[in-house]
């Protein structure tokens, strides 16, 4: 058996409504700490739960010593806060458990009166089934990137030439359903897959893993990054592409994916949709830049499980951003 054989049995393990309620942990984790309630945060935790914010802290163990962190922190440090949760990506663990990854987009505002502070991350979970639902067993966070933040040192991302692991199974992030699903019928399963290309795009982008990055489209892949560029054509040509894009201009990137519409074109293909709010950090030594855009992607069903076949990337507006102009949006005047 192959271990993308073995990734794709062992997804029977999570049906629809266990990774609902995996995803909704960080979701009520961020609503919970934004409204300073962390009793209420507590609760989505075991009770020996595990969590690193970072390497110049201990650990914290156990939930009721989370509570009293969390709100020394809001009484001490924070007058305000927004975490924005996305890319979420869940894999079965075991009987009663499960890894899951996502994007932060945080913004924090201090008491001291400083300039606000923000952190471009992610979250590394594992979660486990008890009594009383999921709840996360074990988290920590990471940082691509960090502007005017309370902390000097974060956990840095897994980025192709830097060090640290985590232990969670990277290729089990990625959805692989059989290929033989009805034509022009998208289940849950599907849908799952199909959204998280693009989560495993942001991934691998953002971890300078252009190999993995490629293994998400087709052989024939058309993507298109915008007006003043030929398209790539084929995963070959994208993944020297992407490559040499990191080599020379990247040295960080933060891709957060949100708003994923999908909806089927016919047998085994699907379009999608799906906004894209990125952060980059450039070799050269300028200013970060930023992008509020979105892809536009046509998908196809393979062999292998759903893969990219065709990209675009439309913006909505650029700051500081390497290249001049974008493909706009197909914004009504």
């Amino acid at each position: 058996m192959s271990a993308r054989q073995g990734v794709m049995e062992s997804h029977a393990n999570l049906d629809a409504d266990d990774r609902e309620a995996i995803a909704d942990l960080l979701h009520g984790y961020a609503w919970c700490l934004d409204r300073n309630q962390p009793g209420e945060l507590g609760e989505l935790f075991t009770v020996d739960a595990v969590v690193d914010y970072g390497p110049d802290f201990p650990n914290i163990i156990g939930r009721a010593d989370l509570v009293a962190a969390i709100a020394r922190g809001q009484e001490e440090t924070f007058a305000a806060l927004s975490h924005h949760i996305s890319n979420v990506r869940i894999s079965p663990a075991g009987e009663a458990a499960a890894d899951m990854t996502a994007y932060l987009y945080a913004w924090h505002r201090y008491r001291h009166g400083g300039p606000d502070g923000y952190l471009w991350g992610q979250y590394e979970c594992r979660v486990r089934r008890t009594a009383d639902g999921w709840r996360i067993a074990r988290m920590m966070l990471r940082a691509a990137g960090m502007q005017d933040f309370h902390r000097e040192r974060m956990h840095p991302i897994e980025r192709r030439g830097a060090t640290g692991e985590s232990g969670l199974d990277r290729a089990a992030m990625t959805h692989t359903p059989s290929a033989d699903g009805p034509a022009g019928d998208l289940g849950a399963d599907d849908r799952a897959a199909i959204a998280d290309l693009l989560y495993g795009y942001a991934w691998h982008f953002d971890r300078n893993q252009p190999g993995e990055l490629g293994e998400l489209f087709t052989e024939d892949a058309v993507v298109d990054y915008g007006p003043d560029f030929d398209d790539i054509i084929g995963r070959a040509n994208l993944v020297a592409a992407v490559a040499g894009g990191q080599e020379e201009t990247f040295a960080g990137a933060s891709h957060h994916i949100s708003n994923v519409r999908i909806s089927p074109a016919g047998d085994g293909v699907a379009d999608v949709t799906a906004y894209v709010y990125s952060w980059v950090r450039y070799r050269h030594g300028g200013p970060d830049g930023y992008l509020w855009g979105q892809y536009e992607c046509g998908m196809r069903r393979t062999a292998d499980g759903w893969r990219i076949s065709r990209m675009m990337l439309r913006a909505a507006e650029v700051k500081n951003f390497h290249r001049e102009r974008m493909h706009p949006l197909e914004r009504r005047p």
